[in-house]
């Protein structure tokens, strides 16, 4: 598989192969590869001698364990990606459930209530990915205020462009207001990226608490209202 500039190992991601990418161009003098940067991190940290070693060496490294099944640097690049010999098969391939009927059960209790908006905390908090940003995996510096979308009729009376607080049960933040009458009026949407430090992130306004289902972190439950300063 040959990539614009990445050189790496490519585990599996949704499916059950693996395979290699060799970069088609070189890159830019001033871009470092994550390999790159966490050796020039390394010594800092004592692990100089431990991260050593160039792309070609640790494709070698990730691959050890799959060599003595053939599965080879060599084998990858000239034959492409191949199922990994880890992998586990088919689930339920005999259509077989361990349940005492055999079969699959979809519902075994009834879900939780959903949070559901009231007079106190009108608006269900939403923090969604754009084009400046994903989570923590990258972003572009937001400037004063975080933006809060929302519906004009739950603006709370602070006009578009107004500041405000958002607040809910935890903590609050000082957001710009603005408006938006293609949303739903039960809806805050803030964008995600925002520092703690300039008083952007929302998670001061999330309580911890786990999912109903998979013991994930539940961020969608959150109740907020908009406050004018």
């Amino acid at each position: 598989m040959w990539t614009i500039r990445s050189d790496d190992v490519l585990g599996a991601y949704g499916h059950h192969y693996v395979g290699v990418s060799r970069p088609v161009v070189p890159r830019h003098p001033n871009v470092r590869s994550d390999l790159e940067i966490v050796q020039a991190l390394a010594p800092r940290v004592g692990l100089g001698d431990a991260l050593a070693g160039d792309p070609r060496d640790w494709k070698r490294r990730l691959l050890a364990k799959l060599e003595p099944r053939g599965i080879t640097l060599e084998r990858l690049e000239d034959g492409g990606p191949t199922r990994h010999p880890f992998a586990p098969g088919p689930v339920f391939a005999e259509r077989r459930f361990a349940t005492p009927t055999g079969r699959a059960n979809l519902v075994t209790d009834e879900p939780p209530l959903p949070v559901v908006p009231d007079a106190r905390y009108p608006l269900i908090l939403l923090s969604l990915s754009t084009d400046r940003s994903q989570a923590s995996q990258w972003s572009r510096p937001l400037v004063g205020p975080i933006n809060v979308t929302v519906h004009p009729h739950a603006a709370a009376g602070i006009p578009d462009g107004g500041t405000g607080r958002l607040e809910s049960t935890l903590g609050a933040i000082v957001v710009r207001v603005v408006h938006d009458p293609r949303q739903r009026t039960d809806v805050a949407l803030v964008p995600k990226g925002g520092r703690f430090g300039a008083g952007q992130c929302v998670n001061t306004l999330i309580p911890a608490r786990l999912s109903d289902h998979g013991d994930c972190a539940a961020l969608g439950d959150t109740l907020v209202r908009l406050v004018p300063e």
